[in-house]
């Protein structure tokens, strides 16, 4: 398995965005108002692939968030607007049911996370004993399935990530801890790890013990031991490396930053916060230093401008741009 770097890991991060500012512009101009041929435009941009269709999910679920004023349902506050936003809501509701609810419903994350037996919301952490005394933390938008048996004893990492406690098993022989994924199959050996779920792959990182890697097309398992941390998915384990211990500063309510690029501290804040952050190509590589209480993001937010040459520009309520000062 190879994973992107350098200048193949920008680009895609630019197509990224790039998708994300279509989606935002075919959301605006619907809400606006749109005819027919316009509206067969936009079905036909939102079908020609799933980062299309992920993408406009995003941008409706924050946007019925951040539209609602002084606690108003979202269609009272557009009808304030006026005619034309009434009648782009009922294009944007209607093209959307027409489609079906795999666009909204089936394969979105945070219909997942609602349906499983353990979750957390965006910016929120938990600590779940289970049933053996071992230990498990949820972090942001994460959720689990807790399935405990006569054989094994495992948890399905549904979305999002989680750090593992590992427990001596007092049945007699000891059960099996394992995690499972749709592509692949993670047993730990008397272990603290943790395991950072995306779409089509996954970064395990061992703290204490070893965990077994096992990928559903590979045709052997790969041991991760204490101190590594490699990315996984179906096919096989990319390259072992060695892990950092702050990675695990959520648990206590925090981010870490020991010399990082603020591109990449973008990125984790991120998945703290509802809406969008973006960093400025030309700011991206700017070093940080510090620790950060993840309760206030907007006071992340203010911190950064205090301390790089930067200031953060709200585009939108819910669209913020990093950017030189």
């Amino acid at each position: 398995m190879t994973a992107l770097h350098g200048p193949h890991a920008r680009r895609a991060a630019d197509q990224d965005v790039q998708v994300l500012q279509a989606a935002a512009h075919w959301f605006a101009t619907l809400r606006e108002g749109a005819d027919a041929n316009v509206s067969a435009q936009w079905q036909s941009w939102l079908m020609a692939s799933d980062a299309h269709r992920q993408a406009w999910d995003s941008v409706v679920a924050i946007s019925a968030r951040f539209e609602a004023l002084d606690g108003q349902p979202v269609r009272e506050t557009l009808d304030v607007a006026g005619q034309r936003r009434r009648r782009g809501l009922k294009t944007l509701v209607g093209l959307t049911g027409a489609i079906g609810l795999g666009t909204t419903v089936a394969w979105h994350p945070a219909s997942r996370r609602q349906f499983a037996q353990m979750h957390t919301g965006v910016g929120e952490t938990r600590r779940i004993s289970l049933d053996d005394d071992s230990q498990l933390w949820l972090n942001t938008a994460s959720a689990v399935n807790v399935r405990f048996g006569a054989e094994r004893r495992a948890v399905e990492l549904v979305e999002g990530e989680v750090l593992i406690q590992t427990h001596t098993d007092i049945r007699v022989p000891p059960r099996p801890f394992v995690v499972d994924l749709p592509y692949a199959r993670l047993r730990a050996v008397g272990t603290r790890f943790s395991v950072w779920r995306e779409a089509s792959r996954a970064r395990l990182d061992v703290y204490d013990g070893a965990v077994d890697i096992r990928p559903r097309d590979a045709a052997t398992p790969q041991v991760v031991p204490a101190g590594m941390h490699a990315w996984f998915d179906a096919g096989g384990v990319g390259t072992l490396a060695p892990t950092d211990d702050n990675r695990t500063a959520w648990v206590h309510r925090q981010l870490v930053a020991d010399n990082q690029p603020l591109a990449a501290f973008v990125t984790a804040l991120s998945r703290y916060r509802h809406g969008y952050i973006v960093c400025a190509p030309e700011v991206a590589g700017l070093r940080l230093v510090g620790v950060y209480p993840l309760d206030d993001t907007d006071r992340i937010l203010n911190a950064l401008q205090s301390t790089l040459p930067v200031r953060v520009r709200r585009i939108l309520p819910w669209w913020i741009r990093i950017e030189a000062a």
